[in-house]
């Protein structure tokens, strides 16, 4: 009983500590996939509102001629209804228009909800009590922005948020406005996070797994230690006993030659024995706590061994954005972290290929982007790049420029651009740098796209 008692007091310290990693890789895992997903969801948001930018901007255009007064051969009433017209007729989409109001509030043009035409709607709320129409004025007042409120959604008939963008024609004191809908944000985000939770929940498994061998581990390697200090206890018993049973027999027969001497003899005999016994007893004590911290050492070892390789698998994923985003949208992010890491100024022209791509095309450029953007920024010393994904002779070509100090005939390239240059040979593509003293890096590379 005692023995077992001895195991569990052992144990139990170890089982607590991988009860507590569980606990808190459970945690960090949620905190993880909440940030991913918040970090996707704000991209995605992100798009939609560039979007919303170039619709606004087609339809200025659209209706850029009939602002300008000047030699204009049509009367004001005569070029705003043709510009009403032409702002009717541009949708995009299933539920994708365009919408205009005076900045008194009235409607003035509104293509799936005619009955709103004429209308003063300034005192307008949606369910949440947004004064709608006043908000987007303002933003058009304002210069242009957007603004998000609920609105009824044509093909459901049923009131979803929206983000709308609005801005000011100024020459008619015109609001000019568009939006898209916001219900499928959340799916996709809820998609992603449900995959995200797929993938925790796999690297959960596997430090289940080799967390309990690790508390096995322990157990084991704590028993048997038990088991070895137990036996050796037993014959330390055994050989102690054996000493005194001959300390008696020896007294027996002195008690008959010398009662006094013997009696002293074996007092100062047996004091002896005890303190040997108590030495002897003693001086195991430090080596079994080191024993006993050695096993947990061990048992703590198991557990950083587990963690360890968790970490190396996830590691092994594709880019994450490069799974979740695609191409383009990876290569943005990248873009983004490059300029805030660093001093140089980057903007980026990013086609989206879709399927055009193979997953082993789209990883390969991702890292010849990561790599030219590394060398810019430790060697470089440029202050502007250029990144450039688009689409040529069904190819796909990433070019990226800076104006840095460049590179002259005699200077070395790294490793990782000719490791660059081997994959995408590979792939049937190529990698070409073109580089002069003073005059910047043109580094471009292409991959063929797939057929269909």
């Amino acid at each position: 009983m005692l023995r077992f008692q001895l195991f569990l007091l052992t144990l139990i310290p170890v089982a607590l500590l991988f009860l507590a990693m569980a606990g808190l890789v459970a945690w960090q895992s949620q905190t993880l996939n909440r940030a991913i997903t918040a970090q996707v969801e704000g991209r995605m948001l992100q798009d939609r509102q560039d979007a919303l930018q170039a619709y606004a901007a087609i339809a200025q255009t659209a209706i850029a001629p009939y602002l300008d007064s000047s030699g204009a051969s049509l009367p004001l009433g005569d070029r705003q209804a043709l510009a009403k017209q032409a702002l009717e007729a541009m949708t995009f989409g299933e539920d994708g228009y365009f919408y205009v109001y005076d900045y008194e509030g009235k409607n003035l043009v509104h293509p799936r909800l005619q009955n709103l035409v004429g209308q003063d709607l300034w005192e307008l709320q949606d369910a949440e009590g947004d004064f709608v129409i006043q908000g987007l004025i303002g933003q058009a007042q304002s210069g242009g922005g957007y603004h998000s409120y609920i609105w009824n959604k044509p093909s459901t008939n049923l009131d979803t948020p929206k983000i709308g963008y609005a801005v000011g024609i100024a020459e008619w004191n015109w609001m000019l406005g568009t939006g898209l809908y916001l219900d499928d944000l959340a799916v996709e985000t809820a998609a992603i996070s449900a995959t995200i939770d797929g993938i925790i929940a796999s690297a959960s498994r596997w430090f289940l797994i080799f967390g309990l061998s690790a508390v096995a581990l322990a157990g084991i390697i704590v028993f048997a230690f038990q088991l070895r200090l137990q036996q050796r206890a037993n014959r330390e018993l055994q050989g102690l006993n054996k000493r005194i049973v001959d300390i008696q027999e020896t007294q027996a027969k002195r008690i008959s030659q010398d009662l006094h001497d013997g009696v002293s003899q074996s007092l100062v005999l047996a004091r002896f024995s005890i303190e040997a016994a108590e030495a002897e007893l003693a001086a195991e004590a430090p080596p079994a706590k080191t024993a006993a911290k050695t096993a947990l050492g061990r048992a703590q070892g198991n557990l950083d061994q587990a963690l360890e390789e968790l970490r190396r698998v996830a590691k092994m994923l594709r880019p994450p954005a490069l799974d979740q985003l695609g191409l383009s949208d990876a290569l943005r992010a990248l873009v983004r972290d490059f300029q805030i890491q660093s001093n140089f100024e980057i903007s980026a022209q990013l086609k989206s290929f879709g399927s055009g791509l193979s997953d082993f095309s789209k990883i390969a450029l991702f890292r010849v982007a990561q790599e030219a953007l590394t060398n810019i920024s430790k060697h470089a010393k440029a202050d502007r790049v250029r990144v450039e994904l688009f689409e040529d002779s069904g190819k796909a070509h990433l070019v990226i420029r800076d104006n840095g100090a460049g590179m002259g005939p005699q200077t070395p390239q790294g490793f990782g651009l000719q490791n660059m240059s081997e994959r995408l040979q590979s792939l049937g593509g190529m990698l070409s740098v073109k580089s002069s003293a003073g005059r910047g890096t043109t580094l471009a590379g292409w991959v063929p796209l797939q057929a269909g």
